[in-house]
């Protein structure tokens, strides 16, 4: 009997940790998105790469749906789309 409460106490002790990390680098990811959000925001237009006819280009893996992707190995995120008659002109990232 007592293996048995010892088995369980340890189950829950690594349960206990795995969660612990899976919050916290969770918690990490979410803080990273928001400064990369605020230096985004406040780059210039100069500093952007621009993108166009980004949906049939074969170059790009897609990581996020139409908000990061990866072209030629480097990893861009999409942070404004320029729309001409109702056509996706550009992208800048």
């Amino acid at each position: 009997m007592k293996k048995i409460v010892t088995i369980y106490f340890l189950l829950l002790i690594t349960i206990a940790i795995m969660g612990g990390y899976t919050l916290i680098l969770s918690l990490q990811q979410q803080h990273i998105q928001l400064n990369i959000s605020s230096i985004v925001s406040s780059a210039g237009s100069s500093s952007l790469t621009p993108f166009s006819n980004i949906n049939d280009n074969k170059d790009i893996t897609w990581v996020d749906s139409n908000k990061e992707f990866y072209y030629k190995g480097t990893r861009y995120d999409v942070v404004r789309k320029d729309m001409v008659n109702g056509i996706l002109e550009s992208q800048l990232c």
